[in-house]
């Protein structure tokens, strides 16, 4: 979620953003079925919204980022 506040960019980018984009200790790499499987883990445990929610308002702080309107997207993925 955090790499769509910077680079707009679709799903299946998310490995490559995980490996090649961004530092996440002990993760050399990631292929698309590991970054879909952990997406569908947050999603599951984060029935609340509050991840999402705070991850969205620390990019947007970090990125001096206004904010007027939240729009989710809540298609089922798979």
């Amino acid at each position: 979620m955090a790499n769509r506040a910077v680079a707009p960019s679709p799903e299946l980018a998310t490995a490559e953003w995980a490996t090649c984009d961004v530092v996440i200790d002990g993760l050399e790499s990631m292929d698309d079925d590991q970054a879909y499987r952990a997406m569908d883990r947050l999603a599951e445990a984060d029935t609340e919204g509050a991840l999402q929610e705070a991850v969205f308002f620390s990019a947007a702080d970090l990125l001096n980022l206004s904010v007027d309107i939240l729009l989710s997207d809540s298609r089922e993925s798979g």
